[in-house]
């Protein structure tokens, strides 16, 4: 992948930045002349702090290894929804500065699609509510339903199933009862 091109994901990047574009804004401020932190409107990773001096250190950290791709980058902390960024030198901060925000906000996109992937499953106890408790489970989905909640669509069909599988095998065995 080069520099320009836009990693592939589930749902389509532009449209969800144009839905959404406070998620996507990056606010800098120089705090001396190698000195650089960039603030977003969300949390940025799954750590509280992370604070790196190396590429070798930044292993793993996704966002900080991509920023230690940029040449000239001395250490990062990645904080909650900001990252501070100490080049060696001011220069190398003006080269970098683009890649840097297109980094972070390449970041933004993949939590937001991570996001948007965990949103539209049903968790175990979503499952047990459609299976056992089927009105329940409709009941749950019409409320999802209205909210604009991706999963309601799956929790009122599994219900709905769920329910005439229950009121069949009531029927059946009422019918055996007599």
């Amino acid at each position: 992948m080069n520099d320009h091109e836009t990693p592939q994901f589930a749902f389509d990047p532009i449209s969800a930045e144009q839905e959404a574009p406070s998620q996507f804004s990056i606010e800098v401020e120089q705090h001396g002349p190698t000195t650089w932190e960039f603030k977003t409107k969300r949390s940025i990773g799954p750590y509280s702090a992370a604070y790196f001096t190396s590429k070798s250190q930044a292993r793993g950290s996704g966002l900080g290894e991509q920023l230690f791709e940029i040449d000239g980058i001395a250490s990062i902390l990645v904080e909650n929804n900001r990252v501070k960024v100490w080049t060696t030198n001011e220069r190398a901060f003006q080269d970098g500065r683009e890649r840097i925000e297109d980094t972070i906000r390449n970041q933004l996109i993949q939590l937001i699609a991570k996001d948007a992937q965990v949103q539209r499953t049903l968790t175990g106890f979503d499952w047990f509510v459609c299976l056992v408790l089927p009105v329940w489970g409709i009941i749950a989905g019409l409320l999802r339903l209205v909210r604009g909640n991706p999963t309601a669509g799956t929790m009122l069909g599994v219900s709905t199933l769920s329910l005439i599988f229950w009121v069949v095998i009531n029927i059946v065995r009422w019918n055996l009862l007599r």
